[in-house]
């Protein structure tokens, strides 16, 4: 995609739910509220994975852990 596509996009977003499986275990990413375009989901993700997660004050928490977050594109 050329950034000229990127820039004609209106606006989406994309559902992300992201859990700690364990106190220690890697984060899982994965699409709760899909946008129709799959690079968009495919782009979230990629943030999702690449962005630093963490628990805090997990003390006596039940895990997994589960937060949704909102990934915006376009203008």
């Amino acid at each position: 995609m050329t950034a000229a596509d990127w820039q004609s996009l209106k606006a989406d977003t994309v559902g992300l739910k992201i859990c700690a499986p364990t106190e220690t275990a890697e984060t899982t990413v994965e699409v709760a509220d899909p946008s129709p375009l799959s690079m968009l989901n495919e782009a979230a993700i990629a943030w999702g994975k690449a962005s630093r997660w963490e628990v805090v004050n997990a003390e006596g928490a039940t895990f997994p852990i589960c937060t949704f977050v909102v990934a915006r594109f376009g203008r």
